[in-house]
């Protein structure tokens, strides 16, 4: 026993010096250390976020913050917020660990709109309110929250923006969304509370977590906006979805009615709306009464229903709020969707168009913006496909529609008469107003703006410091390169230096073997041309043919990248642009090397003109 207790110290000191775990906190330190690496990404609607939110913050003025705002709108740089100065912001977000030498090559969009275009897109949208409405104290306005023939929004949007907006400031623009009936309104139901989640968000309501995970979010499927609670896989949870309160004061005979959807249901009892008048911040502490719908999903497919108008007339009155309680025990995989709750109370009803106006304001008043027209729901509806979601996309592209509609909208149009036309376009799962410039000329509507965006794919490298744009194109010579060098000197130098379809001894391109062969014998054997008078390559010492050999090279590139890029520009985004080329030799010795040269575009195409940098081998 004394022996065992001899050794015990020995033991523990080799276990504490060896310890297992060592190299696992090792290699995790490593991780966190900056390094280098190559990425390729496509710039996704929350990158255009970041670049925007930093572009408000340097923002001076109003127009800045116009551009800014667009940037996030437009899905797209400017040129005021540009890639060469914005696209470093996120880079460092999404690859904050990499660092000197990295290079992240990126899609994206950009754009140089005018900033009339710019301003009227970036325009705040004022929603007409029922306070607002309020202010109409003629005909049915107030009451159905809406206008109507004979009695016009511009009769009364003057007065209703001096009331609603404070402190403008002259030049200021707005977008005001209001309601419109078609004909005239007559008593029926209106809604008092309206969310259809078609802005991505969970809209008015507030998801409340109780147990679990929080699974109420906000979702999207084919243009369509929903609310959804999904307990697959989240074991055992309890989640709210609540509206805000509802203002019932002046309601009359209020009704409910909500569109749903559920499938792999397991058990009703888990899915429960739900109404309170005494409601504050905490769910369990609340008085809920169950409102029960009949007309329901069956819940086992992908329907939306919607249920009947629940009476809700017990509730006159009164201040209330409406829940939506998910439960999910940990066998339950139930779906449950929301795309439209409403809560309605008897008054005007009518077919009714949702519609838009610029207003200007002019230093004393605010006054409509002349020669704008933002298209309306019922607009879009008349051009057919366009109605389905009130927006134009990849697949319904504004301009297929609009001249068309512009002609029967505008039949006595004259030349060079002009619009401004505000339009929904929906990309990247989001919906944003864009403004194009549209003018009469030779007896029809043509758009006179710059366009949709032009997708770009461009290259950055960090420094050690940040990232910086570089349009430096760097690429390999592949057989179709050399092959063009050939092609040069059959054609335009001898065809007798170039005794092999696919390869010439002039530069020594060749095609089959993909390098350029610098041996000297083959020069004699073809008998090239030293461009040193009275001089061949048998009269050269070898360092002299080698020499000669070798300063020819970037001729014959210059010819291949001439041909490969007749595009070619030579600043993007005011940065030079530079070419790196790697190509291969099968040197005097028979050894082979790896060369690469750099090149400039000194002349843009067509036509376009390179120059010769240096030589940039890493040997070198």
């Amino acid at each position: 026993m004394k022996k065992l207790f001899k050794y015990i110290p020995i033991l523990l000191a080799l276990l504490w010096s060896c310890n297992p775990m060592e190299d696992v906190y090792n290699d995790l330190d490593d991780v966190r250390e900056p390094y280098s690496e190559a990425v390729e990404f496509i710039m996704s609607a929350e990158d255009y976020n970041t670049v925007s939110k930093q572009a408000l913050e340097d923002a001076t003025n109003a127009e800045d913050s116009a551009y800014a705002s667009a940037v996030k709108s437009d899905l797209s740089f400017n040129e005021k917020y540009t890639d060469v100065d914005y696209m470093r912001f996120v880079l460092h977000t999404n690859y904050i660990a990499l660092n000197k030498n990295s290079v992240a090559k990126v899609e994206y969009n950009t754009t140089d709109k005018p900033d009339d275009l710019i301003t009227l897109e970036a325009a705040d949208q004022y929603r007409l309110s029922k306070e607002d409405y309020a202010l109409v104290d003629e005909g049915l306005v107030a009451e159905g929250e809406g206008f109507y023939p004979g009695f016009e929004a511009e009769t009364y949007m003057p007065t209703i923006l001096a009331a609603g907006i404070e402190n403008p400031v002259e030049g200021d623009i707005v977008r005001v969304n209001y309601k419109y009936y078609i004909g005239e309104p007559k008593i029926g139901y209106t809604p008092v509370f309206n969310e259809t989640f078609d802005d991505g968000t969970l809209g008015q309501f507030t998801s409340v977590n109780v147990l679990g995970e929080d699974l109420w979010v906000s979702k999207s499927y084919s243009a369509d906006f929903f609310a959804e609670a999904s307990g697959y896989n989240a074991g055992q949870c309890e989640d709210w979805l609540v509206s805000p309160v509802i203002d019932l004061s002046s309601a009359n005979d209020t009704k409910f009615q909500v569109n749903q959807y559920v499938n792999y249901l397991t058990d009703w009892s888990d899915l429960k709306i739900l109404i309170s008048t005494d409601y504050t911040d905490n769910v369990s502490s609340a008085t809920w009464e169950e409102i029960v719908v009949e007309t329901k999903p069956a819940g086992n497919n992908h329907d939306f229903v919607l249920s009947e108008l629940v009476d809700l007339s017990g509730y006159d009155g009164m201040s209330c709020y409406i829940a939506f309680k998910y439960l999910c025990p940990s066998d339950n995989a139930t779906r449950w969707r929301l795309n439209d709750v409403t809560v309605s109370k008897k008054g005007i009803t009518a077919e009714s168009d949702t519609r838009e106006i610029f207003y200007q304001y002019n230093g004393s008043e605010w006054e409509e913006k002349d020669q704008c027209l933002v298209l309306s729901y019922v607009d879009y509806e008349m051009m057919g496909s366009p109605g389905n979601y009130h927006n134009f996309s990849s697949s319904d592209a504004p301009e297929n529609y609009i001249p068309t509609f512009m002609s029967e909208k505008y039949p006595y149009a004259q030349e060079t008469d002009m619009m401004y036309i505000a339009y929904r376009y929906y990309a990247n799962r989001v919906t944003s107003t864009k403004v194009d410039k549209y003018v009469f000329s030779a007896g029809q509507w043509m758009s006179d703006s710059n366009g949709p965006f032009i997708t770009v794919n461009n290259q950055f490298v960090h420094n050690g410091t940040t990232w910086m744009f570089d349009p430096t194109i760097k690429f390999t010579m592949g057989k179709a390169d050399y092959q063009m060098i050939v092609d040069y000197v059959k054609a335009e130098i001898n065809e007798d230096y170039a005794p092999y379809p696919d390869g010439e001894y002039y530069y020594g391109a060749g095609a089959k073997y993909v390098n350029f062969d610098l041996r000297i014998k083959n020069r004699i054997k073809y008998e090239i041309p030293t461009g040193i008078e009275g001089k061949t390559f048998e009269d050269l010492s070898e360092d002299e043919a080698k020499e000669v050999i070798i300063e020819r090279i970037p001729e014959g590139i210059i010819q291949m990248l001439i041909v490969k890029y007749p595009d070619a520009v030579t600043t993007v985004g005011g940065i030079d642009v530079y070419y790196e080329v790697t190509w291969d030799s099968y040197e005097n010795d028979l050894s082979r090397n790896e060369y690469i040269y750099k090149f400039k575009c000194v002349k843009s195409g067509p036509s376009p003109e390179f120059e010769f940098i240096e030589d940039i081998s890493p040997e070198n």
